[in-house]
């Protein structure tokens, strides 16, 4: 994965950044293309939508795979890159 260009979407300036250059309390992602990471939103709301609707299963939430196959994007590995979160 070294190499690869990562794209997070900024939830305060409303951009995609390539490479994560904010505080990770402001991103959503990595998106492996910029297109994925422009449409950050609308996917999360379609993921929100159909698990309110109780079609987990049939709303491509696997929690194994990344935002770019439809999956949560949910991967320990990526943890050290978000950075401490702030200390109250």
């Amino acid at each position: 994965m070294l190499g690869k260009k990562k794209y997070y979407y900024n939830i305060k300036t409303h951009q995609v950044e390539e490479g994560r250059q904010s505080s990770w309390t402001e991103l959503m992602g990595p998106y492996s293309t910029r297109e994925a990471a422009e449409h950050a939103l609308d996917l999360a709301r379609e993921r929100t939508q159909a698990w309110d609707a109780g079609e987990q299963g049939q709303a491509g939430l696997d929690q194994e795979a990344g935002p770019e196959q439809g999956g949560a994007g949910l991967d320990d590995t990526l943890a050290p890159d978000w950075g401490t979160p702030p200390s109250d």
